[in-house]
């Protein structure tokens, strides 16, 4: 379960949106409920795709940026496992 902490700004830009200080500013604002990983539907209906990045500002003003450039479920007998790798961008307060 991916989900943002209490009384922090995120959101996600979906693939098709610019990868910008002020898009993902925008995005953070946006809200982010909890997101089942697992959940291939899920992730898809929410825009939590290769390409996508999740956004926050964090609690001294700067924005971050975690572009998703993997997505790997894989599920061994009972057990699955899920990992999604990429690049984090921060942005100090003014970019």
């Amino acid at each position: 379960m991916l989900q943002a902490l209490p009384d922090v700004q995120a959101g996600v830009l979906r693939s098709d949106q610019p990868k910008s200080f002020e898009a993902c500013r925008n995005a953070a604002g946006t809200g982010f409920g909890p997101l089942n990983l697992s959940s291939v539907s899920q992730r898809s209906s929410r825009g939590v795709a290769p390409g996508a990045a999740v956004c926050s500002v964090t609690n001294e003003g700067s924005v971050a940026m975690a572009v998703i450039e993997h997505i790997d479920q894989a599920t061994t007998g009972v057990t699955r496992s899920l990992s999604v790798t990429g690049t984090l961008h921060v942005w100090s307060k003014k970019p």
